[in-house]
């Protein structure tokens, strides 16, 4: 019965040593989006010529969320899908375009099998 006990453990172990790997990739990968939209907001807001102010004052919004939304690595939120659709309203692009990679953010390789 021992060995029972024991092998149940080490899945108990296994499991949560799974749980831990994914809710790390699942943090990683929501900083990696975050910062592709941050970069993103800034491209758009810079190609306008807009400062932060202005794009507050498009999006109906406080300063503060602009810049937070242009620094995400500060204070670690996520940002609410609507405020998201308010960026995108406020800078005239579709909602999809501010979750790509923009050109600066692209890995090497990324651009490389685009021209084979």
């Amino acid at each position: 019965m021992q060995r029972g006990v024991v092998h149940s453990a080490g899945v108990a172990n296994d499991v949560l040593t799974y749980e831990a790997k994914f809710q790390m990739a699942v943090a990683r990968s929501e900083l990696a989006l975050m910062g592709v939209l941050a970069a993103n907001l800034r491209r758009f807001r810079e190609r306008r010529r807009w400062n932060k102010s202005e794009l507050s004052v498009m999006a109906c919004m406080d300063p503060s969320q602009v810049s937070r939304a242009e620094n995400p690595q500060k204070d670690g939120r996520s940002m609410q899908l609507d405020t998201l659709v308010t960026f995108a309203q406020a800078l005239n692009v579709p909602v999809w375009v501010l979750l790509l990679p923009p050109p600066e953010l692209k890995r090497p390789h990324d651009e490389s099998e685009n021209s084979t």
